[in-house]
């Protein structure tokens, strides 16, 4: 992603906070498991739960990763790359490197 200077997306970030949360509470019901049998089958299920929405989630993310890069691949002969100078007053450019400025 830092390649392509490229930025998760919002909902990105919520399905991460939404896997963690599951994560917790089955670590929490798997602590009061052991406390109260009866919580045992729940904690179970919920153990199964929040496998699944692990491996969807990290499956999503991997997908998407996979996509970005094959469209780079496929695009990366159309791509140009093109050094501008910036307009900003304030700032002198230094005509051997074009990235570095001085504040005048």
């Amino acid at each position: 992603m830092e390649k392509y200077r490229l930025n998760s997306d919002v909902c990105d970030y919520r399905l991460i906070v939404i896997n963690n949360w599951i994560q917790l509470f089955s670590c929490v019901f798997d602590a009061l498991g052991m406390c109260f049998p009866d919580l045992r089958d729940c904690a179970r299920a919920l153990d199964i739960i929040a496998d699944i929405v692990y491996l969807c989630t990290s499956g999503c993310m991997t997908s998407q990763v996979v996509a970005e890069l094959n469209y780079q691949e496929t695009n990366q002969s159309k791509a140009t790359i093109v050094h501008a100078v910036p307009i900003a007053t304030g700032y002198d450019v230094d005509k051997k490197d074009i990235g570095s400025y001085q504040q005048i």
